[in-house]
């Protein structure tokens, strides 16, 4: 199965030949064109985008938020962070005649937070991925401890903490960002929970810290380094 990124639909649709694509995951954050708007332009275009699968990718999961996407003409939803369980599950519902394979030999099994990420994409990249984390932890940090909370960018930087540390593989800073973030979505207080957040952070940092130290602790780079040696 091969996968193209559009990062924004041009307006003009009918010219982006749908007709060659199986499905399409459609974020519904997207500049110029919302994934609500491009759905519904999609569907006027008629057969055979008229039942092409698309399937939306969102951070908010509530009934309502499922309801739009359905009356956009959306054939399902997928909450993010997009677990790699979750999208086959719905992947196999609308591509029976390809059941997916989502490679990465034991990768449900590993300890390790980034052993997840290491089996997708390798050990380079995710190395890559983990240092450019740990360093907007420490500016996401200064951000939660500030005396005078620059609330606007607090919620950007929580919601965007909650997919990514996902992806890294943090379950527990994961659980407490997305917490945050429906705080703010249903506007209520988030101070009760910002200490959890940057115990969190802390945390999370020191893993990594530790890891970048000693690689050989993560699954799947253990024994790499000193490959081509000799």
């Amino acid at each position: 199965m091969r996968a193209r990124a559009e990062h924004q639909f041009p307006q003009q649709l009918d010219k982006l030949g749908l007709q060659r694509f199986d499905v399409i995951l459609m974020d519904l954050e997207m500049p110029v064109m919302g994934g609500l708007e491009t759905t519904r332009r999609i569907r006027e275009i008629g057969d055979p985008t008229r039942t092409l699968p698309i399937i939306a990718m969102s951070a908010s999961a509530y009934a309502t938020d499922v309801a739009r996407c359905s009356a956009a003409g959306m054939n399902g939803h997928i909450a993010k962070p997009i677990g790699r369980e979750a999208l086959r599950t719905k992947l196999d519902r609308w591509l029976p005649e390809r059941r997916t394979i989502i490679r990465g030999k034991n990768a449900d099994s590993a300890d390790s937070p980034l052993s997840k990420l290491v089996a997708e994409v390798g050990p380079a990249a995710a190395m890559h991925v983990a240092t450019i984390f740990e360093a907007q932890l420490v500016k996401r940090l200064d951000l939660f401890r500030a005396h005078s909370l620059d609330l606007p960018a607090i919620k950007t930087e929580v919601h965007n903490l909650a997919g990514i540390s996902s992806t890294l593989g943090f379950d527990e800073l994961t659980a407490i960002a997305r917490k945050v973030d429906d705080k703010f979505k249903l506007g209520r207080p988030i101070d009760e929970l910002l200490p959890q957040l940057i115990a969190r952070c802390e945390g999370a940092r020191q893993v990594l810290r530790t890891l970048f130290a000693d690689p050989g602790r993560i699954p799947g780079i253990a024994g790499k380094s000193g490959q081509g040696a000799g």
